[in-house]
């Protein structure tokens, strides 16, 4: 089985220097995604002092696979309506 490594930075970067055993990259995503959440969960307050905050999963050879990122925003200055309708991609 493929070990993958789930490093962790907002403001300092905290490697994952163990990783674990999963069967493929699908299970590495759906880890990546439950680990996310259960640290956004347990640090809640502490994420938006953070600014951005993301998890990159690399493969034994430090090769990174995907990065899951996020990023808390205080309302924009002046105060504005938000428009859910969808905006014309500019070529």
């Amino acid at each position: 089985m493929p070990r993958y490594f789930f490093h962790v930075s907002d403001s300092i970067v905290i490697p994952d220097l163990d990783g674990v055993e999963l069967a493929d990259d699908a299970a590495a995503r759906v880890e990546a995604v439950t680990a996310a959440g259960a640290m956004l969960h347990d640090h809640a307050g502490e994420f938006w002092n953070s600014g951005e905050w993301r998890v990159t999963v690399t493969d034994a050879a430090r090769v990174v696979l995907f990065t899951i990122c996020c990023q808390a925003l205080a309302a924009p200055w002046p105060p504005r309506v938000y428009d859910p309708a969808p905006r014309p991609r500019l070529a």
